[in-house]
């Protein structure tokens, strides 16, 4: 069992930009958001879904409330998922 201590959940974002860096940034959110798992252990750089391999996308999910992304994270955390 692999543990993924990076993963984490966020409301999916809008609109995207770059940082001063060149990484991707959220410049706007969805007023009612949904929200994903991001887990940069697994190979997610964190940007736009849109760009994102199929497997990527499938571990990211969408989820209607925090609460299911949040759980979801945890379970990925400890290896479950």
């Amino acid at each position: 069992m692999t543990s993924h201590l990076g993963a984490a959940c966020r409301a999916i974002p809008a609109e995207w930009g770059r940082d001063q860096q060149g990484g991707w940034t959220p410049t706007r959110w969805f007023p009612e958001p949904h929200w994903e798992v991001i887990c940069p252990e697994c190979g997610d750089d964190g940007g736009p879904r849109e760009l994102q391999a199929s497997e990527i996308l499938t571990r990211r999910g969408y989820y209607e409330t925090q609460l299911e992304a949040r759980a979801a994270a945890n379970r990925h955390a400890v290896g479950l998922e």
